[in-house]
């Protein structure tokens, strides 16, 4: 690993290191790609989302692998979101980035991946007559999460082991489906709700329940996912809401109250 450190090292202007607290102690997160400011207000400059379809999502990650590979490289990524529905469960038709975190990467790691994403998405121009957007490849996720979350989250995904892509220099797991069903319990409260939110809460809860030979879930065990997972505020009516997507997709209760 220490020699992909000199070959990356003029890259790392486009990690960002991020110092925020987390309780206690403080955590550093590197974050990809780096913000742009702007130059006279020193704001960050918001870039509009483009939809990105599985087609185009899957070209850009055989680059992304192919040029980790290229270097001797072989990274593991677990995602959440879009991709997921996207690539995995084909739930969705796109999505406008791939989500990433992982507790395994190295800093010189994080550069690759990032010089990777921004190559990838360079070469789409050609291919699909557009990037993909500046974003498309982020781990802001790892803000959100504290050291020993971010760990844990890892190595349950790891455990869970579904691919939602894989090729030599790149695999890339689902979230743990429970923290992903909780992660989307806890944006249906927020502002940024999507519409597809709680379809996608129900897709989650299913994969969950099939792995672990269930047919429901208690609400008293959703709101223990939620504590366990750094979301305490989770609202039973947004699981309700959820559970009647579930029985329009799948004709049966999935949450018992």
């Amino acid at each position: 690993m220490g020699s992909c450190v000199s070959k990356i090292h003029d890259q790392e202007d486009d990690v960002r290191l991020h110092t925020i607290q987390i309780s206690s102690p403080t955590l550093a997160v590197r974050l990809t790609p780096k913000a742009e400011r702007d130059p006279q207000t020193g704001l960050p400059i918001v870039h509009p989302d483009r939809q990105i379809s599985r087609t185009e999502l899957l070209e850009a990650l055989y680059d992304v692998a192919a040029h980790m590979e290229a270097r001797g490289q072989s990274v593991t990524l677990v995602t959440v979101g879009g991709a997921v529905n996207t690539i995995l469960l084909e739930t969705r038709e796109s999505t406008h980035d791939v989500d990433f975190f992982s507790s395994r990467l190295s800093d010189s790691q994080i550069s690759l991946v990032s010089q990777a994403g921004r190559d990838a998405n360079a070469k789409c121009i050609s291919k699909f007559g557009e990037q993909l957007g500046r974003k498309w490849l982020n781990n802001e996720t790892t803000l959100y999460l504290g050291p020993s979350l971010l760990d844990r989250i890892t190595r349950l995904a790891e455990v869970q082991n579904e691919p939602v892509f894989t090729a030599p220099g790149l695999t890339i797991l689902a979230a743990p489906w429970n923290y992903a069903f909780i992660s989307k319990l806890n944006r249906m409260q927020q502002p940024e709700k999507k519409d597809y939110d709680p379809k996608d809460a129900a897709h989650y809860l299913r994969r969950y329940l099939q792995r672990e030979g269930r047919d429901t879930v208690k609400w008293t065990e959703v709101a223990q996912w939620g504590i366990d997972f750094g979301h305490e505020t989770i609202k039973e009516a947004d699981g309700a809401e959820v559970n009647e997507e579930y029985k329009r997709a799948y004709r049966v209760n999935a949450i018992d109250f």
